[in-house]
């Protein structure tokens, strides 16, 4: 047996695991929609354990209190593990599966007949985890989230390979029957201990990044149709216009739903809403993906795209608005129709500004309400010279 001499940086990465648990739990409890904290928390209090353990029975051979402290820091790497790649939206099944495989194996072999089993069980099954993890991070650095923070996580998982591979020599090239020296331990610790901060500082930065790329998009998103609201759309559409702008023609479209207000005294807002719904689920399928949908208010849209041609903005305008008619909302106890009212114009993207195509489009959408709903109008700019309408044929 060996009494550890580092048993006070244990003991204080014990309780720096306990307390960075219990500034976890409230959240953990408040967001069970984020199973990466719940993860995290429960990782951090088992590691606390595990260390508290090696510290009161000091044994690193092969007996229960060893073997059960050092199963409770693999569990703890497992549950951090996929802690982090939970709020990378990644999975690593079968990954933690061999880990757990590979520590069990050297476990069973290992038992009294090395003064280090306990550590080298542990890093055997360490390296399996942390070289899957790393493996997954690579392979799906640009899928999710900042590049970077991806593979510097795969780096810190990569690195902790050779460090536990490092420990595993300077234990089986030890002399037979010899203790672990303290060099060899104290290594151990502090290249755990480093790496573990590491994952911790990575993962606040990730989390804090992803959770601004979710309260960027929330504050420009229509929650009811996943559309672009005003801001969005705001934002969105800056890029069309001015000197740095694409040199080509931009076609803005006004939509309005027909008679929506009917439906929600019909049918009840819920209905009005599955009629939103359906209604920006066909247009989406209409427009490519360079397109800009959003919601302006109530039943009213807007898009915005690049055409070569103005008679392009109007063909896109026809196939949404035949689209949109051919494909009632199906409740349960009848089948909606819907029809659609379009206003639409089309300017250079050098020589005209969003306002003034907003202004055309909502004359547009104002002639095709008047003049009998369910139709598309595109009024006369200095490049279209004529008024264009197509009734509805349905």
């Amino acid at each position: 047996m060996h009494v550890f001499d580092n048993s006070t940086a244990i003991i204080a990465w014990a309780a720096d695991c306990v307390l960075m648990a219990a500034l976890l739990l409230p959240i953990t409890f408040g967001r069970r929609e984020r199973p990466f904290i719940a993860w995290w928390t429960a990782g951090l209090l088992i590691k606390g354990a595990g260390l508290a353990g090696i510290v009161l029975t000091g044994v690193i051979n092969i007996s229960g209190t060893g073997a059960l402290s050092f199963g409770l820091l693999f569990l703890a790497n497992i549950l951090i593990a996929t802690a982090i790649l939970s709020l990378c939206n990644l999975r690593a099944r079968i990954g933690t599966a061999f880990s757990i495989l590979a520590w069990a194996l050297a476990m069973a072999l290992l038992a009294g007949k090395l003064p280090g089993a306990n550590l080298i069980a542990f890093a055997s099954g360490n390296i399996v985890l942390c070289a899957v993890v790393a493996v997954v991070f690579l392979r799906n650095s640009r899928s999710f989230g900042n590049h970077l923070l991806r593979l510097a996580i795969a780096a810190i998982f990569a690195v902790e390979c050779v460090s536990q591979a490092v420990a595993i020599v300077r234990i089986v090239t030890a002399p037979p029957q010899a203790t672990i020296s303290s060099t060899t331990i104290t290594f151990f610790i502090i290249s755990s201990f480093l790496l573990f901060t590491a994952k911790v500082f990575l993962s606040v930065a990730f989390a804090m990044n992803r959770f601004q790329s979710e309260l960027k998009r929330l504050a420009s998103t229509d929650p009811l149709t996943g559309t672009l609201n005003r801001r969005g759309i705001d934002a969105a559409t800056a890029r069309f216009f001015g000197k740095d702008a694409l040199p080509g023609r931009i076609a803005y479209f006004a939509l309005d739903l027909d008679h929506f207000k009917q439906i929600n005294d019909a049918f009840g807002h819920r209905a009005g809403d599955l009629a939103l719904q359906h209604f920006t689920d066909i247009v989406r399928n209409c427009l490519r993906s360079q397109d800009i949908l959003g919601r302006t208010g109530g039943e009213e849209f807007t898009i915005l795209a690049r055409v070569r041609h103005d008679s392009d903005a109007f063909e896109i305008a026809e196939r949404i608005r035949i689209a949109v008619s051919s494909k009632p909302l199906e409740l349960e106890e009848r089948s909606v129709p819907l029809s659609l009212s379009i206003g639409l114009a089309v300017g250079d993207s050098a020589e005209t500004t969003l306002d003034d195509l907003v202004t055309k489009a909502d004359k547009a959408l104002y002639t095709a309400k008047t003049t009998g709903r369910n139709r598309s109008v595109q009024l006369p700019d200095h490049k279209a010279h004529s008024l264009s309408v197509v009734e509805a044929t349905g």
